[in-house]
């Protein structure tokens, strides 16, 4: 009597989950002192984890005010006023020459 092993030989994997990197921190006041987590992978916001970036846009973008946090592997999380951080929108938009809040492919979520 053979035994047929039914295990996958690799896990499955769902494709739509995704690591969030954070490739650019925009030197700015707002931003002061974030600048060594360039390059941190982003789990959480406000507590709620994300399985990719469409999830932890709009894990930002439902906090109307107030403080978010933003926790990340292997670092003390980042802190944010969203007031202030929607009070310097335009302006850092502006000085890096930047159309929108987000990518095209991010821009259906609501705006931040």
């Amino acid at each position: 009597m053979s035994t047929k092993n039914t295990k996958p030989s690799h896990p499955r994997v769902d494709l739509t989950d995704q690591a969030v990197y954070l490739t650019e921190i925009l030197p700015h006041d707002v931003n002061y002192g974030y600048e060594t987590w360039k390059g941190s992978i982003a789990i959480a916001v406000n507590g709620k984890s994300f399985s990719n970036v469409k999830g932890m846009k709009a894990l930002v973008d439902s906090v109307e005010s107030g403080i978010i946090e933003i926790e990340v592997l292997g670092a003390p999380s980042i802190i944010l006023d969203m007031d202030v951080c929607k009070d310097t929108d335009a302006i850092l938009r502006e000085q890096y020459n930047l159309h929108t809040t987000c990518s095209i492919d991010l821009q259906e979520l609501a705006p931040l």
